[in-house]
C-alpha cells in the first residue's frame, strides 16, 4: 500500500472513532466510510454534504479519471459562480474525497465492489444548481417570497394528521425542505408534516417520485 493511501486509511479510521464519540454527545457527524447508500445530509445553515456510492466492479474502471473528470466538472461550476480555484476557502462545490473498492478492502467495509464520493456544498442552491434539481432549504415565509409555496396537504408522521396547505402558510417561521430527488436527506430538526411520497426514519426524509412535482418537509 502507497504512503499516501495509508494516511487515507488511517485518517478514515480515526475520523469513525471521532465520529463514535460525537455519537455518544448526541451529534452525528457523516463520514464517507459510512454511506451505505445515495445520501445527502442538511446542516442548520443550510450547507449540503452528498454521498454518491457507485458500482465501480470493471478492471478498466479508473479512480484517477474519475477523479479528474468530477474535478474538471467542479472547477467549471465553481469558475461560473466566480469562487475560482477548488483551493480557495469558500467555494460552492468542494470534492471532499473519494473511497476507492481498494481502501474499502483494507477498512475492512463490505461494499468492497463500489466507490463513494464525497460532495460538499456551501447552500442547497448550489446543490440544485449543480446537479440541475431543486433542494430548497428556508423557512415556510422564505419559500414563498422565493417562489417555492406550499402546493400540497401535508400530514403528520406521527399520528396521520393533516395539515393543508393552507394551514402549512400560516407556520411561516417553521423550517422547510423542498426536494424533487428520490434520494434519503437527514434534516437537522424534527419533521412535523410531510407531503405524499414522503417516508420519514427518524431524522431521515426520502421523497419516492411517484408522483412527480415537488416534496415538502415542514420541521420545527
Amino acid at each position: 500500500m502507497s504512503a499516501n493511501k495509508k494516511s487515507r486509511v488511517m485518517m478514515a479510521v480515526l475520523s469513525l472513532m471521532i465520529s463514535l464519540v460525537l455519537i455518544g454527545c448526541g451529534e452525528k457527524m457523516p463520514l464517507i466510510s459510512e454511506a451505505e447508500g445515495n445520501m445527502i445530509y442538511l446542516t442548520k445553515d443550510g450547507k449540503v454534504t452528498a454521498f454518491l456510492v457507485e458500482s465501480f466492479d470493471k478492471e478498466y474502471y479508473s479512480e484517477t479519471e474519475l477523479e479528474k473528470m468530477i474535478l474538471s466538472e467542479v472547477e467549471d461550476y465553481n469558475s461560473q459562480a466566480g469562487a475560482g480555484s477548488q483551493k480557495e476557502e469558500g467555494q460552492p462545490v468542494v470534492l471532499t474525497d473519494i473511497l476507492s473498492p481498494e481502501e474499502k478492502q483494507e477498512m475492512g467495509l463490505n461494499d468492497a465492489k463500489t466507490i463513494t464520493v464525497q460532495l460538499d456544498y456551501v447552500s442547497a442552491q448550489d446543490y440544485s444548481a449543480y446537479n440541475d434539481t431543486l433542494l430548497y432549504w428556508g423557512t415556510v415565509a422564505q419559500a414563498k417570497t422565493d417562489g417555492y409555496p406550499i402546493q400540497k396537504d401535508l400530514s403528520s408522521p406521527a399520528d396521520g394528521s393533516v395539515l393543508t396547505k393552507a394551514q402549512a402558510q400560516e407556520m411561516g417561521e417553521n423550517h422547510l425542505l423542498v426536494l424533487q430527488e428520490s434520494i434519503p436527506v437527514q434534516v437537522p430538526y424534527k419533521v412535523l408534516y410531510v407531503s405524499s411520497g414522503v417516508t420519514v426514519e427518524g431524522n431521515t426524509v426520502t421523497f419516492d417520485g411517484t408522483e412527480g412535482g415537488f416534496a415538502y418537509v415542514i420541521m420545527k
